[in-house]
């Protein structure tokens, strides 16, 4: 069959090498790390600049330090379909790592497909850097209007097993529409992992009623969904105090898949 494929005309296999390149908004994870909270010093030009204001700083998440894996199997099909993938990657903002030769690619988190993943060991750092950054000498005793950007964040099971209270800087973050609770294999930062979920019923939260379970045939974990329920790790109150949004918030419980 290849062989065959080889002898069709350049410009007909071109196509279809061009037709079998992946969708560059697949959701993805990104895993937090330090660094992300940075100021931006405003301008008239940008869209929060107030004439009243004397700092003008707008203090950001900056998801776009994070990256995302990106699968692109076509660059390791054959020479010609290799020139075609890194071409398109190029173009797509993909950006391609050799490790042995071989292209690793990814590209930069999109807050509004991605989901960022917080894990249990960065937990404190999470916690603790908003105030640290902003205890910095380009930001001590400034004034700041806060940008979090963030509305998919996913952590471990773990949290809702340890005893540990959510972590208060959540509060920075006043637009969360899905909290995904990751069951089981937890990602690392090696390979492209996914969520996969497995259609269960969901947790929805809101500021009236608190926490009630969705619609849904299924539990993936009863236990669990019940410590969740209980809120002894101060989720509850961390919402109430930051997501003033009309909309409930939903609580998924899911696996992660390394593709």
């Amino acid at each position: 069959m290849f062989t065959l494929f080889m002898d069709l005309a350049p410009e007909l296999r071109l196509e279809i090498w061009q037709h079998a390149l992946p969708k560059v908004d697949l959701p993805g994870l990104a895993i937090y790390k330090k660094g992300c909270w940075q100021p931006r010093f405003l301008t008239p030009s940008d869209w929060d600049y107030d004439d009243d204001d004397p700092d003008n700083i707008r203090f950001e998440f900056r998801y776009d330090f994070l990256p995302v894996s990106f699968n692109i199997p076509l660059a390791f099909v054959n020479r010609e379909a290799r020139g075609v993938a890194l071409s398109w990657a190029q173009r797509s903002g993909i950006e391609t790592q050799y490790n042995k030769s071989q292209p690793h690619f990814q590209r930069r988190m999109n807050h509004e497909i991605d989901t960022l993943y917080i894990p249990m060991d960065r937990m404190e750092d999470f916690e603790a850097e908003p105030l640290d950054r902003q205890s910095e000498e380009d930001m001590i005793y400034r004034m700041v209007g806060v940008v979090p950007y963030i509305r998919h964040f996913a952590i471990s099971e773990d949290l809702f097993c340890s005893g540990e209270t959510f972590p208060d800087s959540l509060d920075w973050f006043n637009n969360i529409e899905t909290i995904y609770v990751v069951v089981g294999q937890q990602p690392d930062e090696h390979g492209r992992w996914e969520i996969v979920d497995r259609g269960g019923r969901p947790i929805i939260w809101d500021v009236e009623r608190g926490f009630e379970m969705g619609d849904g045939e299924t539990i993936l974990n009863d236990d669990l969904c019940q410590r969740i329920m209980a809120d002894r790790n101060g989720l509850g109150e961390s919402l109430r105090s930051n997501h003033s949004q009309g909309w409930p918030l939903v609580i998924r419980l899911v696996t992660v898949a390394k593709k």
